[in-house]
């Protein structure tokens, strides 16, 4: 049996293989003895390990400064592993890194991008760094941090500065420099040439999209440049929602269906500082005991978050923004017309990886077909309350999707297949299955036709999405993939009198730059009961009206 490649990353757990794996690379070779016998070829492979691994560089040459005040080695937390695996991964398999961070507050990530982009600029010649931040203290923190890093490395590693002033580090010699600059108005740091940029709090910067169209349009898709995004959330009608929504898990492919970022996300309790030892009468609440079975928290941890929550007028929104759980969680907080809300999907995901429900009844597949070239073609096959598959296809015709449908029909025991045919994207892979046999057991759906309830519901689409909602309410289990609430929690719904209307396919792809494949996917399935053996016999979809 070959040894599995430490690089390849299926599922999200390999995240942390991977890191076992950088994390044994950077501590193979003790260095202590070679070094104080002035051993030549133990000092040049020292100085190679720190040019090219910052876990060994890190707590070796740079030094941070600590909630207690005082000088610490640089040993990276949780957090900070996890973000240089998945950034080591992606300049391995494309050369350059596209990453955009959620986060809560005080969990290191600035701290590691920093030391990051001081390890890679005293590294190499004619390499620039540009850090922008959203407001002049985090600026002045940010500079403050890197000149402290440059000042307490050694002196036969660190380069000679020829300027360190107006928030600028120039190394003459290498003919590179680091800025760290505020976003304003006037569109700062659009005239500079960067391979390497932070950007810090982005969801909070004035004219962001000005910002970051001019800096980013400087920064090719080049060999070893780097890119990141980082910012805790405000709402989602911003620029930095918009981007998070249009980047892609890290064991997905780059590809037309996304916007070449990938995504990363840090929640609260990996912070091992957020607990405090409760009271011997600390009991939960209800609430508390769902959300710590959830997330697999302690009591400590709970104490904590009761705590901080009580510090913030007892308003757990702010503490959700602030100290988020998942991402939908962070951008949600501030939004009270979300279909489905970030819990729901948590707690599905919880079941599903505890196998808590068995899968009982019809085998029913949602098919929801690409619209256009950047959409993807989504598959969900659900039995009861278990989802038993999920996938998605970019780039397909009419006759590999209805193959797919086909191979999963039969991989699966399929007993009845729900297509989208909206605007008639469906309709040819429908065409071709019926072609092939599959009438009696496969249904197309247009998402506008009219509901069974129509006076409940403005259209079919809404009225699958309330139930599929309900479905989650009363107790599911998908699988144990983090992506489900991207699609799952993107649509809201307002009521028009007594109708209950959900935003539309096309206004979501407006407010977040992409479609809500995999949860019209799901959805789909809820269209209308199917019997064990699937039969379409006695129902015929209604009209389009």
């Amino acid at each position: 049996m070959t040894k599995k490649d430490p690089w390849l990353l299926e599922k999200p757990n390999d995240v942390w293989r991977l890191a076992h794996h950088l994390a044994a690379v950077a501590e193979s070779v003790d260095f202590d003895a070679a070094l104080e016998d002035d051993n030549p070829e133990a000092i040049e492979t020292f100085y190679q390990f720190c040019r090219d691994h910052l876990p060994f560089f890190a707590p070796r040459c740079l030094f941070i400064k600590g909630k207690d005040a005082k000088r610490h080695n640089f040993e990276f937390n949780r957090a900070q592993w996890y973000l240089h695996t998945i950034a080591e991964w992606m300049r391995r398999k494309y050369g350059y890194v596209r990453i955009i961070v959620v986060k809560g507050r005080q969990q290191g990530i600035s701290t590691y991008l920093e030391a990051r982009a001081y390890w890679r600029i005293i590294h190499q010649e004619n390499f620039n760094v540009l850090i922008l931040t959203h407001e002049m203290a985090a600026t002045n923190n940010l500079f403050d941090m890197s000149k402290r890093y440059h000042e307490f490395c050694p002196e036969d590693i660190r380069p000679p500065l020829t300027a360190a002033n107006g928030k600028v580090l120039r190394f003459g010699e290498l003919d590179s420099q680091y800025l760290v600059a505020t976003a304003g108005a006037g569109g700062t740091g659009r005239s500079q040439n960067a391979h390497y940029f932070h950007g810090s709090e982005v969801a909070f910067w004035p004219d962001a999209e000005e910002h970051a169209s001019g800096i980013l349009q400087a920064i090719g898709l080049e060999e070893g440049t780097e890119v990141y995004m980082e910012s805790t959330a405000d709402g989602v009608a911003n620029y930095f929602y918009e981007q998070w929504q249009g980047a892609l898990p890290p064991r997905e492919e780059v590809s037309a269906d996304g916007n070449g970022y990938i995504r990363v996300f840090i929640p609260w309790f990996w912070e091992p500082g957020y607990t405090i030892e409760p009271p011997e009468d600390f009991t939960l609440t209800e609430e508390e005991k769902q959300y710590a079975y959830m997330h697999d928290l302690d009591e400590g941890q709970m104490f904590w978050r009761r705590r901080k929550i009580a510090e913030m007028d007892n308003d757990p929104n702010r503490f959700k923004r602030d100290y988020p759980a998942t991402p939908e969680e962070a951008f949600e907080a501030s939004g009270d017309t979300i279909l489905i809300r970030s819990d729901l999907v948590a707690m599905a995901r919880k079941r599903g990886k505890a196998r808590a429900y068995q899968p009982i009844g019809a085998v029913v597949m949602g098919v929801d077909v690409a619209r256009q070239g950047d959409d993807a073609t989504a598959f969900i096959i659900r039995q009861g309350r278990v989802i038993l598959h999920r996938e998605r296809m970019v780039g397909a015709g009419a006759n590999v999707v209805a193959t797919r449908v086909l191979q999963l029909k039969s991989q699966f025991g399929v007993d009845h297949t729900f297509l989208d045919g909206t605007g008639g994207y469906g309709t040819a892979v429908y065409d071709v299955l019926v072609d092939r046999g599959r009438e009696a057991d496969t249904t197309c759906v247009h998402f506008s036709g009219a509901a069974d309830e129509p006076e409940r519901y403005n259209n079919v689409r809404t009225e699958m999405w309330w139930r599929m909602r309900e479905w989650l309410m009363a107790g599911a289990a998908v699988t144990d993939d983090p992506d489900w609430g991207r699609d799952l929690c993107a649509p809201h719904y307002k009521y028009q009198r007594d109708m209950i209307v959900l935003e539309s396919k096309d206004e979501i792809k407006k407010r977040i730059k992409r479609s809500p494949d995999v949860g019209d996917a799901l959805a789909l399935t809820f269209r209308f009961p199917v019997a064990v053996d699937g039969s379409n016999k006695g129902y015929h979809e209604p009209d389009v009206v």
